[in-house]
């Protein structure tokens, strides 16, 4: 991670206000699978040359699929967006594992609102760790419960389109964002699936079991991808759409 940090340093150089690692490993201990989630708040919106600086870098540092170095999660904002605070939030740039491709063919998404960052955002303000720069509770401003909600039913489709290939990371996605709604609490995905098994049908409680199991890297025998998807449509019907 200090590799990271000192990449994303370097390439942000005097625009550079902080890094807030937040996230898993922070909250509630890294799993095999966990990335490094990491929020760079800078001073002023990025050139498209710093874009594309930052995004060779950490295609060079992150880890793909099958690789020893842990997957990197990094969402640039601009502290100006930042204050006062408006829903949704304006991400600057993204880096994901499953953005690699459209990066690695030089694509990249250009800064656009994206209510997914709300909850990020509260993470990394309540528990997130300054890497550089202010403590988070002193950078990040506070987001009402109602933008938390606001920000997870117009994050409902997306995360349902993407379950084809990421069926364990949905239902543990859709899980969290059950116990966020239902709740007030943000938690660990697979702190959420133990929530909710409880209060889901047999054939759910399979499949949040599976996926809990299989983030813990415990390898359990797999379950039908038909079956996930049910239960992936059954958690997704207890949220606001």
């Amino acid at each position: 991670m200090r590799t990271a940090v000192a990449a994303i340093a370097d390439v942000l150089r005097g625009d550079l206000v902080a890094v807030i690692e937040h996230g898993s490993r922070v909250t509630s201990g890294p799993r095999p699978t966990s990335d490094v989630d990491l929020l760079v708040v800078v001073s002023r919106p990025l050139a498209e040359v710093s874009r594309r600086a930052l995004a060779a870098r950490l295609l060079d540092l992150s880890g793909a699929p099958g690789s020893s170095s842990p997957p990197l999660d990094v969402a640039v904002v601009v502290r100006s967006r930042l204050w006062p605070w408006r829903f949704p939030p304006w991400c600057e740039f993204q880096f994901g594992e499953w953005l690699r491709d459209e990066l690695v063919r030089g694509r990249m998404r250009p800064p656009a609102p994206d209510p997914d960052l709300t909850i990020g955002l509260v993470v990394a303000r309540d528990r997130g760790r300054s890497l550089v720069g202010p403590a988070p509770d002193e950078l990040l401003p506070p987001v009402p419960a109602g933008d938390v909600r606001e920000a997870i039913a117009a994050s409902v489709p997306t995360v349902l389109a993407e379950f084809a290939g990421d069926e364990r990371n949905v239902v543990l996605t859709l899980a969290r964002m059950v116990v966020t709604v239902e709740t007030g609490a943000i938690v660990a995905k697979d702190e959420a699936a133990d929530r909710v098994r409880s209060t889901v049908d047999g054939p759910t409680a399979r499949a949040l079991l599976w996926a809990r199991d299989d983030y813990r890297g415990a390898h359990p025998p797999p379950v039908p991808a038909a079956e996930l998807h049910r239960a992936a449509e059954a958690l997704a019907g207890r949220l606001p759409r």
